[in-house]
């Protein structure tokens, strides 16, 4: 069994999304090389085709974490993921997402909408894709984290290279700092605070309720230091990293195929790609 941590699916809705829309940004730089394999269902906006991508890739579930930011990438409405999700509940399992940019009591109000009303399992945040862009610990978006400690559901927080002004919105160690506070909630950073690896790493080794994916940063061989990602699941001896493809950045059967080049044992691998996902979901 395999669980795909990490998917942005061609459901109604994610053509607004400037990812898969008329941009089709999973096409663009910096991480469409030549050896990137192209991904149909992405391109015609296809579920049939991609449900076909997700069988061959032998990936069982996929979360879908959507986008909600000030930046003009374009997004999709919590209805839209929950409508989405109710369509194909054996293969799709949708998280909300929020911005605190419209405001914080919105945004409280948009968690529980999203989770109490809609069924969504889980909260995504991009706190350097804000506006004014915030550090995941800002006090700002800690309203947000108590209300999602109070239902039980995981927060996603998006960190790495291209999520903020700098480099130091992706540091990784802010998420410990709002974790710490909010000791009963699990904080899930997607591309896993890219480049600051190490550092993930540490937090994921010595933080219970902090959890990794790295996604295309490891799964791609071109990325400096996607190998390290590999040694961070033996460090944390498997415990909470979470396989994710990103896809359409990135296929899911080549990224599948690309992630065995680290040749992990089979219990660690076991973790990645389900064990520490469906333990984290409930499942």
């Amino acid at each position: 069994m395999v669980i795909d941590f990490r998917v942005r699916p061609p459901l109604k809705g994610f053509e607004k999304m400037s990812i898969l829309g008329p941009q089709k940004g999973f096409e663009l730089f910096p991480f469409n090389y030549e050896d990137t394999e192209e991904v149909e269902s992405a391109r015609q906006m296809s579920m049939p085709l991609f449900f076909k991508e997700m069988e061959e890739a032998g990936i069982d579930m996929g979360v879908v974490l959507p986008r909600n930011t000030a930046i003009g990438w374009g997004g999709v409405s919590n209805e839209e993921v929950a409508a989405g999700a109710a369509e194909y509940p054996d293969k799709l399992i949708g998280f909300g997402a929020v911005d605190v940019s419209g405001g914080i009591r919105q945004a409280v109000e948009e968690v529980e909408h999203a989770v109490a009303e809609l069924g969504l399992k889980g909260i995504v945040v991009e706190p350097g894709c804000m506006s004014p862009a915030l550090y995941p610990d800002s006090n700002k978006l800690y309203p947000v984290y108590d209300r999602c400690e109070e239902l039980g559901v995981p927060v996603v927080v998006s960190q790495s290279m291209l999520l903020g002004p700098d480099m130091s919105y992706a540091q990784p160690e802010c998420v410990q700092r709002a974790a710490k506070d909010f000791p009963s909630c699990k904080f899930i950073i997607a591309h896993a605070g890219y480049p600051w690896v190490e550092a993930a790493a540490a937090v994921a080794c010595v933080t219970e309720n902090v959890y990794l994916i790295p996604d295309l940063y490891m799964n791609m061989e071109r990325v400096p230091g996607s190998d390290m990602f590999a040694r961070g699941i033996h460090f944390t001896h498997g415990k909470r990293f979470l396989f994710g493809s990103a896809y359409p950045v990135r296929g899911m059967k080549q990224s599948m195929k690309e992630i065995q080049r680290f040749q992990l044992p089979e219990d660690l691998y076991r973790k990645f790609t389900w064990e520490n996902a469906a333990e984290l979901l409930g499942l």
